[in-house]
């Protein structure tokens, strides 16, 4: 019995090969799904570096803003013990002249 390449009992050895039946418009479907796919993902690529610079210029932001908040909340403390020093100097001169007046 020997192995004649005729119908579907080809040979093992012939390897892979492209049939002419297969329609020329299947080919050109499956290169521009490809060019389609290349396409896509250069654009992915390019929106994901673009997503990653806006996130580092939002970080940077942040820290920016937590420092000021730092520095704003430190001036706000000061003013409040030099507000309550000047209400209690008032209240001894208050006191004070109302010392002096009896």
């Amino acid at each position: 019995m020997s192995h004649e390449n005729n119908g579907p009992h080809r040979a093992s050895n012939d390897g892979w090969h492209l049939d002419k039946r297969v329609p020329i418009a299947l080919l050109l479907g499956l290169l521009a799904q490809a060019a389609v796919a290349v396409w896509w993902a250069s654009g992915k690529d390019a929106l994901d570096n673009y997503q990653n610079e806006q996130i580092a210029e939002v970080k940077a932001s942040q820290s920016k803003i937590a420092d000021v908040m730092a520095q704003l909340l430190e001036r706000t403390a000061r003013l409040e013990e030099n507000s309550d020093r000047t209400v209690e100097m008032l209240r001894e001169i208050k006191d004070a002249q109302r010392g002096s007046r009896r």
